[in-house]
């Protein structure tokens, strides 16, 4: 393979430093492990991004991705408002998923070689959720994931088709009394990470999940959370459990940076929008067989990333976030191969 140069984070909207989450991350990492495991890959976790980029205002996948500012470091742009109500209204709701990843093969110390080989995992996906009050005051939550693609280092190899069809990626489930919500695969579904079809869907529902994080009713400046989820993934054939555990900080209105990514174009008044801080940790285990061998996966990273929450529409505007992930992929009969990631995940609101 030729030589890559080390990483670069994007040039536009601000990142935190490396660490945090991202079940993307995590995935994206596997996907291109597993697919180094042996000359014959396994089909890896389907890693999309935007069909279009340019339309989504996002910089070419091709283009080096230059060091950025840590989000949430400079002051509010409406420091007035310090207390909101976030409520969760009835709708139709769009948002943009877009994750990109570099996967760097350590060394057998877990050191990085001195001529580090680096891949590149892009993904990306539409998820459009609709939000009904049903008959019993409950808040059901339907909808679908779509455009589902990959772009990927040659040993990273693209995914099958979009499993939903058409259609895309069905999900449904509803709102829960703590601000989350509870979001499964629609009925029909195949939600098995030994078919590719199956693989996609369980990706699909956790692209799903990133666009309903857990928020509080009442919100105020300093206002703290917690949030521990442990949902079901793939890397290749190879079924996953992530178990993220996210800390989350109100800092207040958004700052000039991060308010440029979303409020001109949306027309929205500053002083309605929360900022918050969200710092995570994550393990992964998983075992299963890739390429014909038994396989077993074991992982750990941690991250920051800033959320900007619409209080009025009860709605995440942007989420922002930064990982560093490490995983051990070991095959029946081999040493363990580790490998880095440093991950950026971004979901953004469509108009």
């Amino acid at each position: 393979m030729p030589r890559s140069r080390p990483p670069a984070l994007l040039r536009r909207p601000p990142r935190p430093p490396p660490p945090r989450r991202a079940r993307l991350g995590a995935l994206a990492l596997l996907a291109a492990a597993c697919g180094g495991s042996s000359g014959t890959p396994p089909t890896p976790v389907p890693a999309p991004v935007p069909v279009d980029p340019a339309a989504a205002g996002e910089r070419p996948p091709s283009d080096p991705a230059p060091p950025v500012d840590r989000p949430g470091s400079g002051a509010s742009i409406a420091p007035a408002a310090t207390r909101w109500r976030f409520a969760r209204t009835p709708g139709a709701q769009v948002t943009t998923v877009r994750a990109e990843a570099d996967v760097e093969r350590l060394a057998a110390d877990g050191r990085s070689e001195p001529r580090p080989e680096i891949e590149r995992v892009e993904r990306g996906a539409i998820v459009s959720l609709i939000l009904a009050r049903d008959a019993t005051g409950e808040t059901a939550v339907t909808g679908r994931v779509d455009s589902l693609v990959v772009r990927a280092a040659p040993r990273v190899r693209p995914a099958a088709p979009p499993a939903g069809g058409p259609g895309g990626v069905r999900v449904r489930g509803a709102l829960d009394a703590r601000g989350g919500a509870r979001l499964e695969l629609d009925a029909g579904i195949d939600g098995r990470c030994a078919t590719p079809a199956g693989a996609e869907s369980v990706v699909a529902l956790a692209l799903a999940r990133e666009s309903l994080p857990r928020v509080p009713a009442a919100l105020a400046v300093g206002t703290r959370w917690r949030d521990t989820t442990t949902v079901a993934d793939c890397a290749g054939t190879i079924p996953l459990r992530v178990q993220t555990s996210a800390a989350y900080e109100v800092l207040g209105a958004p700052d000039e940076a991060t308010w440029q990514q979303v409020g001109p174009a949306g027309g929205l008044d500053p002083a309605g929008v929360v900022r918050v801080r969200r710092q995570t940790t994550l393990t992964v285990r998983g075992q299963g067989f890739a390429a014909g061998r038994f396989a077993s996966v074991a992982g750990s990273g941690t991250g920051e990333g800033i959320l900007l929450l619409d209080a009025a529409r009860g709605r995440l505007l942007l989420l922002d976030d930064a990982t560093e992930t490490t995983v051990a992929l070991t095959l029946a009969g081999d040493p363990a191969q580790r490998f880095a990631q440093r991950a950026r995940t971004r979901v953004v609101a469509r108009p």
